[in-house]
């Protein structure tokens, strides 16, 4: 990955000591991506600038109305999405992780699980990115052969049927 990786510093209120780097970018791969967000994303997704076209190594898995992606640097298979840059200081992640149903503090209980990956641009270029990761056994879903997911809205039928998945 090396130096072509996007990442900003950030500290945790501990000082120069203790400094972290955090993704600058979000990949998405189904129900975020432009012109399938839910209404109640809308605005948050077209507040982000789009970067372009991109790809992650994994398996993408049908969950019925929306996607869920497990990713893994020695898998075959690509998973196609988009790359938004994230503004600094934002609101962006904390909305995004309950639209997700991701929980900082209890990651076991959550659907999904924002992690960095790193992802390849159409152009070649590899950059590190936030991108939620389904958390749930896979033994009863259905890997998808394309590598894209199909098009489709979250709708509050949707995002109950999130929370009866569990």
């Amino acid at each position: 990955m090396g130096s072509n990786i996007s990442m900003r510093s950030s500290r945790n209120g501990l000082g120069k000591a203790d400094r972290r780097l955090v993704p600058e970018h979000l990949f998405v791969y189904g129900t975020l991506r432009r012109n399938h967000a839910p209404p109640e994303l809308w605005d948050l997704m077209k507040s982000l600038r789009w970067i372009g076209r991109a790809s992650a190594q994994g398996q993408l898995y049908d969950l019925g109305e929306y996607p869920g992606a497990v990713f893994n640097s020695d898998s075959r298979n690509k998973i196609e999405g988009e790359v938004y840059k994230l503004p600094a200081d934002s609101d962006v992640l904390p909305r995004l992780d309950s639209y997700e149903e991701f929980q900082p503090k209890r990651p076991a209980e959550s659907l999904f699980i924002r992690e960095p990956i790193p992802v390849k641009m159409s152009a070649g270029k590899e950059i590190l990115c936030w991108a939620y990761r389904f958390n749930r056994p896979r033994a009863k879903r259905k890997a998808l052969k394309k590598t894209e997911a199909k098009s489709g809205r979250s709708t509050p039928a949707v995002r109950s049927r999130r929370r009866s998945a569990r």
